[in-house]
């Protein structure tokens, strides 16, 4: 239940990353790896393996998007909200 309920979260953020207006070459970088690393996610079976990985992940991309994409943010928080409850 709680990988189907990180699952939709992960997607939902997948959309609002990708769907970001372009930026300058070093952080449309950053975005771009970041949205390949969720596909990537969201395509595993099991995510419990990444959740360490995931949360540092979260961290480094909240620092980059906090100030301009308050919704992207959002979306970041309900991530590692999900993630704490699951003791990670």
């Amino acid at each position: 239940m709680e990988n189907e309920i990180l699952r939709r979260q992960l997607e939902a953020l997948h959309l609002e990353i990708i769907g970001l207006p372009r930026a300058d070459k070093p952080l449309q970088d950053e975005r771009d790896a970041f949205a390949a690393y969720l596909t990537q996610l969201i395509n595993q079976k099991d995510l419990t393996k990444e959740h360490l990985v995931l949360k540092d992940r979260i961290k480094d991309a909240v620092d980059s998007l906090e100030s301009d994409y308050p919704k992207v943010t959002s979306l970041i928080n309900g991530v590692t909200e999900m993630l704490n409850s699951i003791g990670i």
